[in-house]
């Protein structure tokens, strides 16, 4: 597990890098912070451990969310959908959208960097980070991402592609829900922990895992086809 380094890769709604074509000298944004912090804002210089330009970053999601949610989308699917369009621009030198088809089933993997054999997974969520503190409680609460990205790998493998792990690239958007836990936090609590942040996760997986799992994705199909003829016979 590692951290994703957002304030290097910190892009506005259009793709351009935060700071970019900033003009010099003193500007409105630093003015109110001052006035907040003289009276006491406690939020005034951000979260203890968040990265600096995390926040900002947020924004710019919620602007490109603003436009997916005019068009019908939930406010969470369309903030995940900014978040990965925002990887997908930060991120270069990666494949992306790669299109494919097994047995029947399309697929859409978000990003595969072939020159590191890799294949990428860019989420966001409001769950705690705590979900994720080791492989255990990683494979328990997101099973549904490693059978995902289990069924894209298992896909490229089949299509020729040299890929031999995983990155999911997580947004924590409430880090584990103690960024405010101050003098509260044990010896050795370090408040890099609590904060907004993106990590990156690992995984590789045998070849009779990826067969499970697509024998488990097919079984499904199957009963999904089933239902929809029962549902299309004449009564």
């Amino acid at each position: 597990m590692g951290r994703f380094d957002t304030d290097r890769h910190a892009l506005r709604e259009d793709g351009t890098r935060i700071g970019e074509g900033r003009e010099p000298g003193l500007h409105w944004g630093e003015v109110i912070q001052e006035i907040r912090r003289e009276v006491g804002d406690v939020y005034a210089s951000g979260i203890p451990g968040e990265p600096r330009w995390l926040r900002a970053q947020g924004g710019f999601l919620f602007e490109y969310a603003i436009e997916l949610m005019a068009g019908g989308y939930p406010l969470n699917p369309a903030m995940e959908v900014a978040f990965k369009r925002y990887m997908l621009q930060a991120r270069g030198g990666i494949l992306k959208q790669v299109k494919l088809v097994r047995d029947g089933i399309h697929m859409t993997p978000d990003g595969v960097w072939v020159e590191e054999k890799t294949l990428e997974s860019y989420k966001k969520t409001g769950q705690t980070m705590k979900k994720a503190s080791d492989v255990q409680a990683f494979t328990t609460n997101f099973y549904h991402w490693i059978l995902q990205e289990g069924g894209y790998l298992g896909a490229l493998l089949e299509e020729g592609y040299d890929i031999e792990k995983v990155h999911w690239y997580v947004l924590w958007d409430r880090g584990d829900y103690k960024w405010n836990c101050d003098s509260k936090c044990p010896d050795g609590c370090s408040m890099d922990n609590h904060a907004q942040q993106v990590r990156i996760y690992e995984a590789r997986f045998t070849r009779q895992e990826l067969d499970e799992i697509w024998a488990r994705g097919l079984r499904m199909k199957m009963k999904m086809e089933n239902r929809e003829q029962l549902d299309a016979a004449p009564v």
